[in-house]
C-alpha cells in the first residue's frame, strides 16, 4: 500500500541518490541515504534535510558543504515530483523543499479516496496479535487505575488492527486467587446478600473491605481461607461452583463499565479452566526437559519446581534467581500457570481449552469464555505476538516468563513483550481494594462525574434545540472522551496522579479538544452542501501546508505506533492536526474566501475532517456532531 509521503521520501532519496551516481559515488546504497533524512524544525528550511554530505566528507576528504553544492548542482527533477528544489545550508546540509502543488492534491486525493480506511496499513499476509488486558480481580468494580490498562490495551489493538495485524483481544479473569476466596467465605460463613441497589461489581468490592476487616480481627478465618483456595483449584464441588458464579456475575457487572467507554474483547480466559484443562500437566512435562528447570532436592525451595535465572542477564538486579514455578504440594505459582497459558497462547501446547459463545457485545461482535464444557476451537491462540499490558511491579514474573520460552528453545520470547505502565495514584497515596480507597473513585464514579461535568458545559454554549436525551448522550460521548484521552496522551512509563481538574478539563490537550476541531470541520461542511470541493487552486498558505504535510503522515504514524507499542504516538499525532487545523480554522478563510479559492479549501477542511475522525475512531473516543 502506497501513500503520498512514501512516494516524496522515495523521490528524495533517489533524486540524491542519482545525484551521487553522477559524481561517480556509487558505494552509497539508498538505504544510507534513507537514514540520513529527517524532518526539518522549521518549516521556513524546507520540510526535510539531509546530512549525507557529513558522511561522505572523510571519505572524499573535501568539505561537507562543498559536496552539498555539488550534489546540489547535479540533481534535476521532474515536474510531476513532489520535490520543488533543494537548497544548501549550514556546514553541508541539503534541505529540500516539497512542491506543494503536487504534494496536496495527491495527498487530499488520496485521503478522499480512501476515506475511513486512510491511514490504515493493509497487508497481504496477516501476523496474529493477541493483547491480553484489564484483567482485574473478579471481586470488585474497576477503579480509575484500572481504567488505565483498559484504555491502554484497547487503543493498542485498535492501532494493530489499523496497522495490518489480527488482533486478538483477551482479558485474563484470575478466578482462583485469595481475593476471590474472600468473597466466597462472605457467602458461605456471613451469607451476605447482594444489595440490588447497587452493580453487583461495587457491592462485592465493598463486601471484600468489610470481609478483610473480619480477617484482622479473627485469624482463624485463615484457614477457612485455605480451603476454600484449595476446593477452587480441584473443581467439580459446591466451593467452585459458587466462586464461578460469584464471579461471572462481577466480571459481566465489569463489562458494563468496559463498554461504556468502547472496550471489548473478543475471549474471556479463565484461570480455572486452564487448571483444570491438563493444560499445566503438559507444560510441567516440558518445563521438566530444560536444563534451566529443576525440582529441588534441599534448601528452601526443597521439592519445588523451580527455574533458575542465575545466568540470564535481563534479570539482573531483580528479586531473585530462582523463580518457583510449582511449590512441593505440587500446586503451580501464579508464574508456573502463566507459562502455560502463554504456551497456549503461542500454539505450543498439543492440549487445547474450551470455548462458547457468552453475549453479543454492543459493537455487534461475539464475546467468547473459557469454559470446559464449552467446545474445542482453533479460532483462539496460536499468535504470532503476544502482548501483555501489566502493571510495571509485575516486570519480574513477566521476564520470568519470557525467559522460560528462551530456555525451552521457542523462538517465540522475542515476540513475547509486556507493556509495562505505572499506575494512577490519588493525592493521597495508591487504589487499594483491600481498604477500599477506590470508594468514590471507581471508573464509573468517574465517568458519571465527566458526563455531569460535560453536560454543565453543554447547557453553558447550546443554543440548539437538543432535546435532554441528546445533551446527555452528547456529554457521555464527550465525558468519555476526556477520560480516555488524559490516560493515552501520557506515557505509560510515567505516573499519574488522578486530580479532577486534570482528568476533567476541556481545554488544551485534551479529548474534547480533539473532539471540537472535528466539529468545526462538519459546521462549515454543513454549510456549503452545495458547493463541489475541488483542487482547482493550489494552497499558497503556511496554515495549509502545514496541515496538509502533518495529514500526510497518519499511515507512518499508524505504523510507528503499532511497531512501538506507544499508545502515546497516535496521541500526540491527533493532538497535532487537530492544532494544526485550528491554526488554518483561525487564520485562513474558507466561505469567505476568494470565490476560486473556496471549493479548495472545502475539499481541505473534508480532507482535515476525515483524518480528525479516524484517529479519534482509533483513540477509542466519540465522533461528536455538535458541542
Amino acid at each position: 500500500m502506497v501513500y503520498p509521503l512514501m512516494i516524496l521520501k522515495k523521490q528524495i532519496v533517489s533524486t540524491i541518490h542519482e545525484s551521487l551516481k553522477k559524481l561517480d559515488i556509487n558505494d552509497i546504497s539508498e538505504t544510507i541515504i534513507k537514514d540520513s533524512i529527517e524532518e526539518t524544525p522549521d518549516y521556513a528550511f524546507g520540510s526535510y534535510a539531509c546530512t549525507i554530505c557529513f558522511d561522505l566528507a572523510k571519505k572524499l576528504k573535501k568539505a561537507p558543504r562543498e559536496i552539498a553544492n555539488t550534489i546540489s548542482n547535479n540533481i534535476v527533477f521532474d515536474k510531476d515530483s513532489f520535490i520543488k528544489g533543494i537548497e544548501v545550508a549550514g556546514n553541508g546540509y541539503i534541505n529540500i523543499f516539497i512542491n506543494f502543488d503536487n504534494f496536496s492534491k495527491a495527498v487530499i486525493k488520496d485521503i478522499s479516496k480512501r476515506g475511513n480506511e486512510y491511514g490504515s496499513i493493509k497487508t497481504s499476509k496477516k501476523t496474529k496479535v493477541i493483547i491480553e488486558h484489564t484483567s482485574v480481580n473478579p471481586n470488585k468494580p474497576w477503579h480509575f487505575g484500572h481504567a488505565r490498562n483498559a484504555v491502554l490495551g484497547d487503543t493498542l489493538a485498535r492501532i494493530m488492527r489499523a496497522a495490518g495485524y489480527d488482533v486478538e483481544v483477551q482479558n485474563y479473569i484470575d478466578d482462583l486467587g485469595r481475593q476471590v476466596a474472600i468473597s466466597v467465605l462472605d457467602n458461605i460463613k456471613f451469607k451476605s446478600l447482594n444489595d440490588k441497589n447497587l452493580k453487583f461489581d461495587h457491592w462485592t468490592g465493598l463486601r471484600y473491605v468489610e470481609i478483610n476487616k473480619e480477617l484482622e480481627a479473627d485469624k482463624s478465618l485463615e484457614t477457612d481461607i485455605e480451603t476454600i483456595i484449595k476446593d477452587m483449584e480441584e473443581g467439580g464441588n459446591k466451593t467452585s461452583v459458587l466462586a464461578r458464579d460469584l464471579t461471572e456475575k462481577c466480571v459481566f457487572a465489569q463489562l458494563q463499565t468496559a463498554f461504556r467507554m468502547g472496550i471489548f474483547y473478543n475471549l474471556l480466559t479463565w484461570e480455572s479452566d486452564i487448571v483444570q484443562s491438563k493444560l499445566l500437566e503438559e507444560a510441567t512435562t516440558i518445563l521438566l526437559e530444560s536444563k534451566s528447570v529443576i525440582k529441588e532436592r534441599e534448601g528452601p525451595n526443597k521439592d519445588c519446581i523451580v527455574l533458575k535465572l542465575d545466568k540470564e542477564k535481563s534479570m539482573e538486579g531483580m528479586y531473585s534467581s530462582d523463580k518457583v514455578l510449582f511449590r512441593s504440594n505440587g500446586t503451580a505459582t501464579y508464574t508456573g500457570k502463566d507459562i502455560a497459558f502463554h504456551l497456549w497462547k503461542f500454539g505450543l501446547l498439543k492440549k487445547n481449552l474450551k470455548y462458547l459463545k457468552t453475549m453479543k457485545q454492543p459493537n455487534k461482535q461475539d464475546l467468547w469464555t473459557t469454559n470446559n464444557n464449552g467446545k474445542k476451537s482453533s479460532d483462539f491462540g496460536h499468535g504470532d505476538i503476544v502482548v501483555n499490558v501489566i502493571g510495571a511491579e509485575q516486570a519480574y514474573p513477566q521476564e520470568a516468563v519470557r525467559i522460560a520460552l528462551k530456555v525451552l528453545g521457542y523462538p517465540h520470547f522475542k515476540n513475547y513483550i509486556h507493556i509495562a505502565y505505572e499506575h494512577v495514584w490519588l493525592p493521597e497515596g495508591k487504589f487499594s481494594g483491600r481498604k477500599g480507597t477506590w470508594v468514590g473513585f471507581s471508573t464509573d464514579d468517574i465517568l458519571d462525574e465527566a458526563t455531569k461535568r460535560a453536560l454543565v458545559e453543554i447547557e453553558k454554549r447550546d443554543k440548539s434545540v437538543l432535546s435532554d436525551s441528546e445533551k446527555t448522550k452528547l456529554a457521555e460521548a464527550i465525558g468519555i472522551g476526556a477520560v480516555r484521552y488524559i490516560l493515552l496522551k501520557t506515557s505509560a512509563f510515567k505516573k499519574i496522579t488522578f486530580r479532577w481538574e486534570d482528568a476533567l478539563s476541556f481545554e488544551g490537550n485534551t479529548g474534547p479538544y480533539l473532539q471540537y476541531a472535528s466539529v468545526r470541520c462538519s459546521s462549515i461542511l454543513k454549510r456549503v452542501k452545495k458547493i463541489k470541493s475541488n483542487l482547482d487552486v493550489p494552497f499558497v498558505k503556511k496554515e495549509e501546508h502545514q496541515l496538509i504535510f502533518e495529514m500526510a503522515k497518519m499511515p507512518e504514524t499508524i505504523k510507528k505506533s503499532a511497531y512501538m507499542k506507544d499508545t502515546t504516538i497516535a496521541a500526540t499525532y491527533a493532538f497535532n492536526v487537530a492544532t494544526l487545523f485550528n491554526s488554518f480554522y483561525n487564520n485562513v478563510p474558507v466561505l469567505k474566501a476568494e470565490k476560486a479559492e473556496v471549493n479548495t479549501r472545502i475539499a481541505l477542511v473534508e480532507a482535515s475532517k476525515t483524518v480528525l475522525d479516524n484517529m479519534l475512531n482509533i483513540l477509542g473516543i466519540s465522533v461528536v456532531d455538535n458541542m
